[in-house]
């Protein structure tokens, strides 16, 4: 056995970095459905971007970031709808909140990746949550131009 024996079972993880408050005009690379890896974490909905531009220092251009949402927390079918409601207005898609239903959310995950190069923006802050840790709230909205520094 070499020192490599194993990689082919070996899971590879995302990018690690994630939005933080400030203003993102982002494209996505890709949208997932993916399990926790800490047991008990529940399933999550991953949107991985490229930064197009970004108000937040130390985040340039080609940077990629990521936003997940849990699929355990009461928000989270409110969160993904918002997010796919923009993703069809970033697409030329009728944005009707009807008309984005299960069926369409596993479509966006799917191997064919329909949203991908969408472009889309971000406003991102943090609120205190009630155990008094920091929790990152988004606002989603459709690229037209970069954010202001």
């Amino acid at each position: 056995m070499g020192m490599f024996s194993g990689m082919k079972e070996a899971p590879v993880y995302g990018a690690g970095r994630y939005i933080t408050p400030g203003k993102w005009s982002l494209e996505i690379a890709e949208l997932k459905a993916i399990e926790s890896q800490r047991s008990g974490k529940g399933p999550f909905f991953c949107a991985e971007f490229v930064v197009l531009d970004s108000s937040i220092d130390g985040y340039q251009a080609g940077d990629r970031v990521s936003w997940m949402a849990n699929a355990q927390h009461d928000s989270f079918s409110s969160n993904v709808k918002a997010f796919g409601l923009v993703v069809y207005d970033a697409l030329g898609i009728d944005g009707d909140p009807d008309s984005f239903d299960e069926e369409a959310a596993e479509a966006l995950v799917s191997a064919d990746q329909p949203a991908k190069g969408a472009r889309l923006t971000c406003e991102a802050w943090n609120v205190i949550t009630r155990s008094g840790g920091d929790f990152t709230k988004v606002s989603w909205g459709t690229y037209h131009s970069p954010p202001s520094k």
